[in-house]
């Protein structure tokens, strides 16, 4: 376990972690002068899950061990990792210093005077859960290229709010919407860039300068969501890159694609920014768990132009619908994310990108045709 730095703290202090990942926890509290030491060296996993590109490091001098400096910042306020001995990996990851950590606690700050407001106004979340609402949430999602994961909640939200939604209507709204963020996994940036390019409010003013929001919805604060963005520039700055104005969008239409065959006849959804190629067809590669999957994807048993299926995954036959992240990982790494296919009634992480289908309706479980799928047989996916 790190051990946590305490409140009022004399600066300079040097705080002991046992693992990268427990000083990775700590950096976001420490202040500059301060150090954390990883104890014992022998034995430090190192966790690429954990990208330090992603983490805030508010004014931090240096985070090292007895072998080698993890973070340490230099005269421009920019950090790189270095690896020494066994662990040298020719690694750099660039970081800048930010203040976002101070904003985000005064946007809590803020936040919680809104909810207060929102009960001695007596908002109620049916006040603000409308098909309108869900549609402009729906729209953004589009419009910043996020998960596949969105068409799960939103479908389930819509279900407990009493609104009518269905899996079409993302269809109908992703034909409207271009995307306008420049993210990863398919991207360049990752959330930080975006919260220094205007984030949310920025997307969402776009959107609503072009047509594309509905700006008469309530939002938590009472107002309405025009008036909520009326400062809000409608263009976005011109010195970034990470948000597109709507004349030059990263891609004309929205990147969640819902896709209905013989094998999915209510419905799936495929995540299609990056593809080069829209349509892939290929010999089945078919499995019934993740683990058995993901062993022949790196034993090089999968070749490209299979199309792997994965089932019994759904929510009924996983239990509970667990995301592919292991698999779909394996196949970008393997250089085979734009050459292979893969369908699941199962669900991805956000993270994955390529030539992936989740969400197949009837799960396997339910008696769905994906069921009915034999190793060799011939499947095309078709995102055009």
């Amino acid at each position: 376990m790190a051990t946590d730095p305490q409140p009022n703290r004399a600066v300079t202090s040097t705080y002991t972690a046992a693992t990268i990942n427990d000083a990775l926890a700590l950096v976001s509290h420490m202040v500059s002068g301060e150090t954390v030491l990883v104890n014992p060296m022998t034995n430090v996993t190192v966790d690429h899950s954990i990208s330090p590109a992603t983490s805030l490091v508010p004014n931090l001098t240096t985070v090292t061990t007895s072998n080698y400096t993890l973070w340490q910042l230099d005269a421009d306020g920019r950090s790189v990792l270095s690896l020494a001995g066994e662990y040298a990996s020719n690694t750099t990851w660039d970081l800048q210093v930010s203040d976002m950590a101070a904003r985000d606690a005064l946007s809590a700050t803020d936040g919680s005077r809104v909810l207060v407001n929102a009960i001695k106004k007596d908002i109620k979340p049916r006040d603000i859960v409308t098909r309108k609402s869900i549609e402009n949430a729906v729209a953004l999602i589009m419009a910043t290229g996020g998960s596949t994961n969105a068409v799960l909640h939103y479908l389930a939200i819509a279900h407990a709010a009493e609104v009518k939604w269905t899996i079409d209507d993302f269809e109908r709204v992703r034909r409207r919407v271009p995307v306008l963020c420049d993210l990863k996994p398919s991207g360049r940036y990752v959330a930080v860039d975006f919260h220094r390019a205007g984030g949310v409010p920025q997307v969402l003013k776009i959107l609503l300068a072009n047509g594309l929001l509905h700006g008469d919805c309530m939002t938590i604060t009472g107002k309405t969501m025009a008036e909520e963005l009326r400062s809000i520039p409608a263009v976005p700055a011109k010195n970034q890159d990470v948000i597109r104005p709507f004349n030059n969008p990263l891609y004309k239409q929205g990147h969640l694609a819902i896709l209905k065959g013989n094998l999915s006849p209510e419905g799936c959804v495929a995540k299609i920014t990056g593809l080069k190629n829209p349509v892939i067809t290929g010999p089945a590669r078919v499995f019934d768990d993740e683990q058995s999957a993901l062993a022949a994807i790196m034993a090089g048993h999968i070749k490209a132009g299979d199309v792997m299926v994965l089932r019994y995954l759904g929510p009924k036959g996983g239990p509970g619908m667990p995301e592919m992240l292991a698999p779909t990982s394996a196949l970008i790494g393997q250089g085979l994310g734009e050459s292979v296919g893969l369908i699941t009634d199962g669900r991805f992480s956000g993270a994955t990108h390529g030539f992936m289908v989740a969400h197949i309706a009837p799960e396997a479980a339910l008696g769905g045709t994906i069921a009915l799928v034999r190793e060799g047989d011939e499947i095309e996916i078709d995102v055009d």
